[in-house]
């Protein structure tokens, strides 16, 4: 089963489970399209398309407030790096590599630098947690 379906699964079945008091702590989830909304032409994406992202997303952010044991239903399916890759396209994906520059470099400790890189693509900051495997791709330079 696909995290994106689990999640939308866990989500109702907590909701329905829940006292309403609980429930009203949460938005409801997006209402379905009614049959006579979808043109019936074939549209990419169609109106249930649409909708099926919005519940996706709707449960998702349901899920970051489910506490399930020590974190949330959130991190639990997804893991801690959760969805990103998804919404930031394909960057951290782990298939592939993409260029990177390193736009500053500042030494925190002894030990430790904290290094900012640039990509042609927009990402956003990465979200705790998360890691970037780097590869050297460019001239030769010597190691000081």
């Amino acid at each position: 089963m696909k995290a994106d379906e689990k999640i939308v699964r866990l989500v109702r079945e907590f909701l329905q489970n829940s006292s309403d008091r609980e429930k009203s702590e949460f938005d409801g989830e997006p209402d379905e399209p009614r049959p006579q909304e979808c043109c019936g032409q074939s549209c990419k994406p169609c109106v249930f398309d649409i909708h099926q992202q919005d519940v996706v997303r709707w449960a998702k952010q349901c899920a970051k407030n489910i506490k399930y044991g020590d974190e949330s239903l959130y991190e639990n399916v997804y893991g801690r790096c959760g969805d990103e890759p998804k919404t930031i396209g394909s960057i951290f994906d782990g298939n592939q590599y993409i260029r990177f520059r390193i736009s500053q470099i500042t030494r925190l400790t002894d030990s430790t630098n904290l290094y900012k890189f640039e990509t042609d693509k927009k990402i956003g900051e990465l979200p705790l947690g998360c890691h970037l495997r780097a590869r050297f791709v460019g001239h030769s330079c010597a190691k000081t």
